[in-house]
């Protein structure tokens, strides 16, 4: 026996084994890919900078009123050894601005957030009681806080990434994207 199944957007046919069971297969991939492709809000914003040690080196703020902002990494490298710590805040931030870049260069739709990189970011003074990862970098090193989506920015909600090392040049790249709340 044969049952046509369709959607709005698949079409096939799916067969039913002998043991009465469906036969699928299924392609799996990140969410932020889905959301990519389908919506057009999966983000990166990057920054790189010549910090001091102790200053905060990047900063991004959900400045959406309708979705959460998903997190789904954050990469930092440093040239020299260093500290990175995320923390969240409730500060106003200010800084040199960094336009998210959408990872589906087809829609070109603009990220609805705030983000401060590329120099120091000020007016934000993060307690220890607020951190909620940190990573340390080798040398030319790099540190993966693959936070797989579990870091989530509501409405007006805010991170900030401080560095703690020798002078040097401090790299951070945020990947995210926006679904609504339900999603």
């Amino acid at each position: 026996m044969t049952i046509q199944i369709s959607g709005t957007k698949g079409h096939g046919i799916a067969e039913v084994s002998l043991n009465q069971r469906l036969n699928v297969s299924s392609r799996a991939a990140s969410r932020a890919y889905y959301v990519s492709r389908d919506d057009g809000t999966c983000y990166t914003w990057t920054s790189s900078w010549s910090a001091d040690t102790g200053k905060e080196v990047f900063y991004l703020k959900n400045t959406s009123k309708t979705l959460l902002l998903l997190i789904d990494e954050i990469v930092v490298s440093s040239v020299l050894t260093g500290l990175f710590e995320v923390f969240t805040t409730t500060d106003t931030a200010a800084g040199t601005t960094v336009t998210g870049k959408s990872t589906n260069v087809t829609r070109r739709i603009a990220a609805d957030a705030t983000a401060l990189g590329n120099a120091e970011v000020t007016g934000v003074t993060p307690a220890i009681a607020d951190r909620i990862y940190l990573a340390r970098t080798a040398a030319t090193g790099r540190a993966v806080i693959d936070v797989k989506d579990e870091l989530i920015l509501g409405q007006d909600d805010a991170i900030v990434v401080r560095y703690t090392g020798s002078t040097g040049i401090q790299d951070v790249q945020i990947t995210g994207f926006f679904e609504h709340e339900d999603a």
